[in-house]
């Protein structure tokens, strides 16, 4: 067996996230938000932290990927600006 456990509640270990996927990137506050349009000016439906890795579901829209933070349940994350990045894809 191995030493890694996979049966911690309430999260999905990291080697269930399959490619394609966003990375959040460490960023200044901490945590970026998961929004329900690809807008700043639409509303916050959830946060997630850096090295967390989401699901990405779309193509990127004006900077932003489309992900899922839960099951069911998807939001839009900020790419960032030039030069700055909050989250990436990998493929």
């Amino acid at each position: 067996p191995s030493p890694r456990s996979s049966s911690r509640p309430g999260s999905t270990p990291e080697a269930e996230v399959e490619t394609p996927y966003i990375e959040i990137l460490d960023n200044p506050l901490g945590f970026l938000r998961i929004r329900e349009e690809p807008s700043t000016q639409s509303d916050e439906v959830a946060q997630a932290k850096p090295g967390e890795k989401l699901p990405y579901l779309n193509e990127e829209e004006n900077g932003w990927y489309k992900v899922t933070y839960k099951p069911g349940k998807t939001g839009w994350v900020a790419r960032g600006a030039s030069g700055t990045e909050y989250a990436k894809l990998v493929n």
